[in-house]
Order: C-alpha cells, then structure tokens, then sequence
C-alpha cells in the first residue's frame, strides 16, 4: 500500500480493463466509455433522448458489474419549466456548463 487514497492511474486500469471485457451487446457503450471518461467524470455527447436513456441504462449495469456505482448523471434533456438558474449551471472540469442552453463558459477572476 503506498497511500490512503486510491491512485487515478490505477482506478482508470480497472476500468479500462473491465470496459474491455464486455459482451458484445454492451461494446459500444463500453467503447464510448473509455473514450469519454475522465478520472471519474464522463463527459459525452448524443443526440437523442433515446440514446441518452441507452447510454445511461448500460452505463450503469456496466459498473454495476464491476460493483461500482455510476451516480449524479446531467443532461440537456431534463424538464426546466420549473427550476431556476443555478440548478441548471454546473461544473465540468473546470467550466461552466449551462444544461438548459447547452453552453459552456469560463469565468475569470480579476
């Protein structure tokens, strides 16, 4: 053991390995996994609602299977009518991502 906390390098081989024994019906969203994930953050991108729903169903029950847990999942495709701003602005990687207007923005300090 060389630390208290687990090394990034070491969580993104188990993953790497793990997404590359899937199925064959699980592939491509494995494939876009490991293209897309970043730490623990994934960042992608589709065009659907369907394709959202698909990606997230088999995301899930892929490190599920690996007992680990994929949470805290954003989109564009949530309801606004009644929210307010600030529950629609969220952080990714250091950006501002706007989930209503689908934009991203830096804020500079002075």
């Amino acid at each position: 053991m060389f630390g208290a906390t687990c090394s990034p390098s070491i969580l993104g081989a188990v993953i790497a390995k793990h997404l590359s024994e899937t199925s064959e019906e699980y592939q491509e969203v494995a494939q876009q996994l490991l293209e897309t994930l970043y730490v623990d953050n994934v960042l992608n991108s589709v065009d659907e609602l369907e394709e959202f729903e698909n990606f997230r169903e088999k995301s899930i029950k892929l490190f599920s299977d690996a007992k680990m847990d994929l949470c805290l999942w954003q989109s564009t495709f949530d309801c606004f009518d009644d929210v307010n701003d600030d529950s629609i602005k969220t952080a990714v990687l250091g950006y501002n991502w706007n989930r209503k207007t689908d934009c991203l923005s830096l804020n500079f300090k002075k």
